[in-house]
């Protein structure tokens, strides 16, 4: 099986779902020998090993019809059996031609299956779910990452219920448990003492993410007065970033500069590293938690106690409030300020959460993942799925 992943950035590029894919094509490679697997993105100067496995094709400059040129290209060279799109990527912009690369594969490649993957499905805008309607109907295989997803999508695609798939996502980050020495080095590094309960934040600081709610929790803490320190595994750019200055004017009205750490962009192994020195992790997102939030999956692969915001109208079935997580409403930061409170008291309940945590992990290992995607490859090679 010849399998060739389209994404539009892959590492070492800062994304959430260039890391997913990498993660995906070696969980792919493991599954068994006769797979192959190749990923195509755009051309960044890297100095990485481009020749795998998986292959990195760095072809695509501009994701328009010269872009789509070169993926068709490298289709009908390299005789990959499917096509698997990862969707969004910053890197695909606002072009509309980049919906029928399905359609455009299918006319050209005889015989190719192609197969989407819809990350952001939900939360997109109105013009951005409309480009995602027309990659899924000319797809012949969709994949969704969570049952909320699945509902949405499903809606719109009613006569194509059978070829929409949920496949949970798993942890970008790989475990990497740090000696006491190292401990030491990094509580060091961060302006961070042996004393307070530390809180880590992960994840890109934007307006979805609930970052502000977490500051003002912090600051009612600081004054209750609880020895908590947030680390921020973020990187805080103010300079080019208006939100990003907003952020760090926050920090200074609020006087909680000495009680966070802003860490900066650090390597997987060093972002790994700072969730198992934390105490607990908090996930404040704007919309709720969802399945489809990899930095949730870290948390869990690092057996962390987390405290997660609730969606309004959905919570994922498998997450079971103060069983394997802490869930609290939506921007309500005096009942953040609680359950961070709560926890700093109480360690037996971060002990269950961590248990539950770690036996909740187990349900999206990249094995799992790798082995859910192969199904879905076989039926689709021997067309038993929706045409």
């Amino acid at each position: 099986m010849n399998i060739c992943f389209v994404s539009g950035a892959y590492p070492p590029q800062h994304d959430g779902i260039a890391d997913y894919t990498a993660q995906l094509a070696h969980a792919l490679l493991k599954t068994n020998d006769s797979i192959r697997v190749s990923v195509i993105t755009s051309i960044v100067h890297v100095s990485q090993d481009t020749q795998g496995p998986p292959r990195i094709h760095r072809i695509v400059k501009k994701w328009n019809i010269f872009g789509i040129a070169a993926i068709i290209h490298c289709v009908l060279k390299e005789h990959f059996d499917i096509v698997h799109i990862q969707f969004p990527s910053v890197e695909y912009r606002k072009t509309f031609l980049f919906c029928i690369l399905p359609l455009l594969l299918r006319m050209s490649c005889h015989g190719i299956k192609v197969v989407l993957t819809l990350h952001e499905f939900s939360v997109s805008r109105p013009i951005n779910k409309l480009r995602q309607f027309i990659l899924s109907i000319l797809s012949q295989q969709v994949i969704v990452t969570d049952p909320y997803e699945y509902a949405q999508i499903v809606k719109l695609l009613p006569a194509a219920t059978a070829k929409v798939t949920i496949i949970p996502i798993g942890s970008n980050i790989n475990t990497c448990m740090p000696n006491e020495n190292v401990r030491r080095v990094l509580l060091e590094q961060f302006g961070v003492n042996l004393q307070p309960f530390i809180v880590s934040f992960f994840g890109v600081i934007h307006p979805d993410k609930g970052f502000e709610c977490l500051l003002r929790a912090l600051a009612q803490l600081v004054r209750d007065p609880i020895p908590v320190h947030v680390l921020a595994i973020s990187d805080l750019d103010q300079a080019h970033n208006a939100y990003h200055a907003h952020i760090v004017r926050m920090i200074e009205t609020l006087k909680v500069k000495a009680f966070i750490s802003i860490t900066g962009y650090q390597t997987p192994e060093k972002v790994s590293q700072l969730l198992f020195i934390s105490d607990i992790c908090v996930l404040t997102f704007v919309d709720g938690v969802s399945l489809r939030r990899g930095t949730l999956m870290a948390a869990l692969a690092h057996y962390k106690p987390i405290i997660a915001t609730r969606a309004r109208s959905y919570v994922p079935d498998l997450l079971r409030d103060k069983e394997n997580i802490i869930l609290v409403p939506l921007n309500d930061c005096c009942q953040l300020a609680q359950a961070i409170a709560t926890l700093y008291r109480d360690s037996a309940l971060r002990d269950k959460l961590s248990a539950g945590a770690a036996s909740l992990a187990k349900e999206f290992s990249w094995e799992t993942i790798a082995s859910s995607h192969r199904r879905v490859y076989n039926k689709i090679i021997n067309g038993k799925t929706f045409k």
